[in-house]
């Protein structure tokens, strides 16, 4: 994670790589997106500022992978349920909440994710 506020050239290396509550709960953009992992969650975690990757791979089976294209994202998932589902993603919703849907709107990314 980062710390909230500073500037991503001027991180701490000890915060990069054991900061936890601080980043997981601040609403602070970091300049950048930050993805990340070592957060365990059922699925992507989808923040403003963030989003988590972690799914839990060592327990459940399921590895989980961001692709950015230009403006936008989609999940891949190799492991677990086969079922795959698409789900439009809006970028400025708290959390995984979406629209299950097949198609297409110009500013939410496409994510796949499997049910």
């Amino acid at each position: 994670g980062v710390r909230p506020g500073v500037p991503l050239d001027r991180q701490n290396r000890n915060d990069l790589l054991t900061i936890r509550d601080t980043f997981l709960f601040s609403a602070v953009e970091h300049g950048k997106l930050v993805v990340h992992g070592h957060t365990p969650s059922v699925g992507p975690e989808i923040r403003p500022n963030r989003i988590g990757v972690d799914t839990a791979a060592y327990a459940t089976g399921r590895l989980t992978c961001l692709v950015l294209e230009k403006d936008q994202r989609r999940f891949l998932h190799v492991g677990g349920d086969d079922h795959l589902a698409v789900r439009l993603v809006d970028p400025w919703l708290d959390g995984n909440e979406g629209v299950e849907s097949s198609s297409e709107r110009s500013q939410p990314a496409i994510a796949g994710y499997r049910a």
